[in-house]
């Protein structure tokens, strides 16, 4: 009977020894695991800290396009006006011309011989 119990706890003692070492292999794996996630938890900070730099410069950007484009339909209003004005001026200066020289302008309701 001795020799049953030996072999007994000889198969207790591999099962032991095999669960500690499958115990370490899960320490070692649960430590490369968490490192893993640390560093894998450090890059997406870092992305989300980029993205929010990003996202802030392009709201900046879309406010200074914004000002751009108000500044220039100002300006093209401007000279849109000043063109109408030149193009009166310019339709009215045969008349003036005619004027300042003493001729006088054909009458448009009299038919020309």
């Amino acid at each position: 009977m001795p020799r049953v119990k030996e072999q007994s706890n000889g198969k207790l003692e591999e099962a032991l020894a095999a669960l500690v070492r499958a115990q370490a292999i899960l320490v070692q794996t649960q430590a490369e695991y968490l490192a893993q996630k640390a560093e894998s938890d450090k890059r997406f900070a870092d992305s989300d800290k980029r993205f929010a730099e990003f996202e802030k410069e392009s709201i900046q950007l879309r406010k200074e396009i914004a000002e751009w484009q108000r500044k220039a339909i100002e300006r093209f209003e401007r000279i849109e006006a000043m063109l109408l004005e030149h193009n009166r001026i310019l339709r009215a200066l045969p008349d003036a011309i005619g004027a300042k020289i003493g001729l006088k302008a054909p009458d448009p309701s009299k038919p020309a011989d």
